[in-house]
């Protein structure tokens, strides 16, 4: 468009080209930064209007065909994008302390290397410099686009491919001028011309090229290697016992549930924003790279780290983790807490809420949640769990569990206002020295009713 005037429909096919980017990733909107330059890269103010008008037009016209949710749900469209926005903070796991250093790592390991991509910036910047226009066109939206991404603490390296084609092509434009110039350079060496002055060029070239082809080389072979996935779950088959209990995530690892009794959580940043007890009900726990920063794991023991291996050989996926369950001492009885108090935090499984409440005790959630007791020691304990109803009539009728395991629980007398205690008989013969994890479940789903307080005696 720019090279010829603005002849034909050029502006009106760039421009929807423009919008068929946005509505595949919302920062491809940025293509239409350089389709806008380039409608006003002359000086005839009728081809620009004329230019302008149809670059536009093509551009909302393709983003409303493509998407036409534009139109018939535009609230949901902006909620969605400001959610967008707003999970790509600090707090995201990928939250970066500078973005912008990270990109060029990305475009340094995975794209170009350093010779190529520093050549690269000379030449783009001496272009732009000596103002030639179409160097502005190409430059425009690889830097509005880093420069926009740039602004969000969280960074992935996926953000960073749609500006890796316009490094690798000023990357090779710089070695094309460089290279010609030492041919040039070459030819023109006075007789007798010092031997090998002809692969000056060449040498260079190759110079500049080996840290991609080295790049590539290791890619490819880690694609044939063993992932780290599979690297952790035959270190998890051979390195562990029969019937020992793992802590992980859902979706992480392909495991034999006959071997392992599996503890697969929706959210695992949960548990171990629970504390060591809920841990170490487990024998193991399996963490994945996200998570790894996590304070709490500072106090486990890490028993095996399987990680990314870059050269010849090596392998590919997530980092994973495997921490060895903490060793909880036994309980001084007799144990009392209010679950509304502090004290209580440490013995809370991921299910109960921690938001501010002027009523004692906690809301038991509909669906059930954990309680995580020290060990037994030497002595068979007992448990009282006092319970009372949100709402007056409310049903009282629990359920306890451990392990999969239903627990015999003993109703005593209603006391004033309602207020229920129930007994269990806690052996060692069946806890053994771990933790103790009982599960509370209403028995008429739904049921409001709030755990005041536990006693382990």
């Amino acid at each position: 468009m720019h090279r010829r005037g603005h002849a034909g429909y050029a502006p009106a096919l760039a421009g929807a080209l423009a919008g068929l980017a946005a509505g595949v990733k919302y920062t491809g909107v940025f293509v239409l930064v350089p389709v806008l330059l380039a409608a006003v890269s002359t000086e005839d103010t009728a081809r620009c209007g004329r230019a302008f008008v149809l670059a536009g037009s093509g551009f909302i016209a393709a983003a409303l065909i493509s998407n036409h949710f534009v139109v018939t749900d535009l609230p949901r469209l902006v909620y969605q994008l400001s959610a967008q926005v707003a999970i790509t903070g600090p707090a995201h796991w990928a939250a970066q302390d500078n973005p912008a250093t990270f990109h060029v790592m990305v475009l340094v390991n995975r794209v170009v290397g350093w010779p190529l991509l520093i050549l690269g910036a000379v030449t783009v910047a001496s272009h732009l410099a000596a103002g030639r226009w179409r160097w502005w066109l190409f430059a425009v939206y690889p830097l509005v686009y880093i420069g926009f991404v740039s602004s969000r603490p969280s960074q992935l390296p996926r953000w960073v491919y749609p500006a890796a084609p316009f490094a690798a092509i000023a990357a090779a434009a710089g070695l094309v001028a460089v290279t010609a110039y030492l041919g040039r350079r070459a030819d023109a060496v006075a007789r007798p011309a010092p031997r090998f002055a002809w692969a000056a060029g060449p040498i260079v070239a190759l110079m500049l090229v080996s840290p991609v082809v080295w790049r590539t080389a290791t890619e490819l072979n880690r694609r044939f290697g063993t992932p780290t996935y599979r690297i952790a779950e035959e270190w998890l088959e051979h390195n562990t016992s029969v019937g020992d209990s793992l802590l992980i995530q859902r979706r992480w690892l392909d495991l034999d549930r006959r071997r392992f009794d599996l503890n697969r959580v929706v959210s695992l940043q949960k548990w171990l924003d629970g504390g060591l007890h809920a841990l170490g009900a487990h024998d193991w726990i399996v963490v994945q790279e996200t998570l790894l920063r996590h304070p709490i794991l500072e106090e486990l023991t890490r028993v095996e780290y399987i990680t990314v291996d870059a050269f010849l050989g090596g392998n590919q996926g997530p980092d994973f983790a495997v921490f060895e369950a903490p060793r909880i001492p036994a309980a001084d009885v007799p144990l009392e807490l209010r679950l509304d108090g502090n004290e209580a935090l440490d013995f809370l499984g991921p299910e109960w809420s921690k938001k501010p409440d002027p009523r004692p005790g906690l809301a038991l959630p509909p669906t059930g949640a954990s309680l995580f007791l020290p060990p037994l020691g030497t002595f068979d304990r007992t448990l009282d769990v006092v319970v009372a109803p949100a709402d007056e009539g409310a049903p009282l009728v629990l359920e306890f569990e451990s392990t999969g395991r239903e627990l015999v629980a003993t109703r005593m007398p209603a006391a004033p206002g309602g207020v229920q205690t129930f007994t269990i008989e806690l052996s060692i013969r069946r806890f053994g020295a771990g933790v103790v994890g009982v599960f509370i479940r209403p028995r008429v789903s739904g049921a409001p009713m709030r755990v005041l307080r536990i006693r382990m005696y």
